[in-house]
């Protein structure tokens, strides 16, 4: 429903399921102007967690929902930048987030 909107409470990263196992990964830059956008974040990053729940197995809907949230709510992200080992965390906030109709 949030998508049929075109704009919710997220953090403004762009995000997908890659790898063997699938891993939550970071695809692009993200979008000027977001809460992720004030942040290191970078194609190729693992969130490896999100509030402390692991994201490895979970589906796509799953971690949206979790992504997704109140505007003004924090959420924090596990992160492992690309070609690093050590894991960090980030809270962010949540802000309203405006999808585009066609790219």
């Amino acid at each position: 429903m949030a998508e049929m909107q075109q704009s919710f409470g997220g953090v403004g990263i762009v995000i997908s399921l890659r790898g063997d196992p699938p891993k939550l990964t970071i695809v692009a830059q993200p979008e000027p102007g977001t809460p992720a956008a004030k942040y290191d974040f970078r194609p190729g990053d693992i969130i490896e967690a999100i509030d402390g729940e692991p994201t490895q197995g979970k589906s796509r809907a799953d971690i949206l929902e979790r992504m997704r949230g109140p505007v003004g709510a924090p959420v924090q992200l596990t992160i492992v930048h690309r070609d690093e080992q050590k894991a960090i965390q980030i809270t962010i906030r949540r802000a309203v987030i405006e999808t585009d109709t066609v790219k």
